[in-house]
């Protein structure tokens, strides 16, 4: 498992070797200053931006205001 160095903003990160899965605060980061800084270090093949899930960002604002 490779892995990413430290960088503001990214909150998860997972990699079963071939693929990474990257979570990040687009508050604290651009998607587009992130995709730099990880292929200025990696080699990038591929890349999927997805929005993230309602249901997943309810989850979070909950965990963050403890409601």
């Amino acid at each position: 498992c490779t892995e990413i160095p430290k960088i503001n903003g990214i909150t998860s990160y997972d990699s079963d070797g071939a693929i990474a899965e990257i979570r990040f605060r687009p508050d604290v980061i651009t998607a587009s200053d992130l995709i730099s800084k990880i292929s200025s270090e990696f080699p990038v093949r591929d890349l999927e931006i997805e929005p993230i899930e309602a249901e997943e960002m309810i989850a979070q604002l909950y965990k963050e205001y403890k409601i």
